[in-house]
């Protein structure tokens, strides 16, 4: 058997009956909600016929990675993990740990040194950061091993933030029908003006969205809404599809609420679309991004919950750059 698979195989035999699952080179464990793993990487060797690897601890707290706006990975890369240590940082000599095996087979030895730091040392550590709780206290002790410039003040920032919120999907707010249909027809008009941009100038669009008010008070109103209701303005993660599934039976019918993460999830993108606009040239990148976002909110999230005609009349609405041949609305109109 390959070396490396020997030293996989033994650790599996320490880790499973902690609880943990294999999943190649990485073992996890959930807990508290969270995700908890211990990983093996293979190094460089030194000379020929050596075998150097090491461990990294981590854990990924869930409700970081939503607010993020990141997808729940089963199986994350290295920077998708808010704790992450090497296994050296918690031995005596406080330093990065390989270990360097010479021979074809693993001594016994070698084994129960691998099993004691796993069990005796791995584990506690992963237990013992693995809660949105402990990972608020860990940060504000001032620890940041492994994480990059900055990174344990903004998770701590969005932890302290957020840690105690009722979670926004299961609120729900009272709305004016008439302004879901201003919302829709206000993402379509940023999402289809966007889209035709390369056709006139960055200052020219500048122009024509300052004399949107009515769009720009309708984003207002659920930026607002967010600050009365204390939501979080960011973009929310849940699947669109999930959505649609769950509406499927409404489909078409108008509705008078909608849940907090969605109107977080307008007030984010109406907030970025403001912010991008007071810049001297157009960020592509950035426009890029938030038209992938715009369009999968409001054809798939906010869709299920307004009327068919409305929706017709909403995706009619003046857009920069409109074709003359096609009869456009105002959003007054609507």
């Amino acid at each position: 058997m390959n070396l490396y698979k020997q030293i996989l195989k033994a650790a599996a035999t320490f880790l499973s009956p902690l609880g943990y699952k294999r999943n190649g080179e990485s073992f996890y464990l959930k807990k508290s909600g969270n995700l908890g793993a211990i990983r093996f990487y293979i190094s460089a060797p030194t000379r020929p016929g050596q075998l150097n690897f090491t461990i990294y601890l981590y854990t990924r707290s869930t409700l970081l990675t939503k607010l993020q706006g990141c997808k729940l990975s089963t199986n994350p890369s290295h920077v998708d993990f808010h704790y992450r240590e090497n296994i050296g940082y918690l031995l005596p000599g406080k330093d990065e740990y390989s270990w360097k095996i010479n021979t074809s087979t693993i001594s016994q030895s070698t084994i129960s040194e691998l099993g004691n730091i796993l069990i005796s040392i791995a584990h506690p550590a992963i237990l013992h950061h693995i809660s949105d709780e402990q990972l608020e206290n860990y940060w504000k002790e001032g620890n940041c091993n492994g994480l990059r410039t900055y990174e344990n003040i903004n998770f701590l920032s969005f932890l302290s933030e957020n840690r105690n919120r009722k979670p926004a999907n299961t609120i729900r707010i009272e709305i004016d029908y008439k302004q879901m249909v201003a919302l829709y027809a206000c993402c379509y008009q940023v999402y289809m003006s966007i889209f035709r941009l390369n056709y006139g100038s960055w200052e020219e669009f500048q122009i024509y969205f300052e004399k949107r008010t009515f769009e720009r008070q309708c984003f207002d109103y659920f930026i607002e809404l967010c600050k009365e209701n204390e939501l979080p303005v960011q973009f929310d993660t849940t699947d669109p599809g999930s959505y649609y599934y769950t509406t499927m039976s409404k489909w078409g019918k108008k509705k008078t609420c909608l849940p907090g993460n969605m109107i977080g999830t307008a007030a984010y993108l109406a907030n970025t679309f403001k912010n991008l606009l007071t810049h001297p040239e157009p960020d592509l990148q950035a426009f890029s991004m938030l038209n992938s976002r715009m369009i999968s909110f409001f054809r798939e999230t906010l869709s299920p919950y307004i009327g068919f005609t409305d929706k017709k009349k909403a995706e009619k609405i003046c857009f920069y750059c409109q074709l003359e041949d096609q009869r456009c609305y105002s959003l007054n109109e609507l």
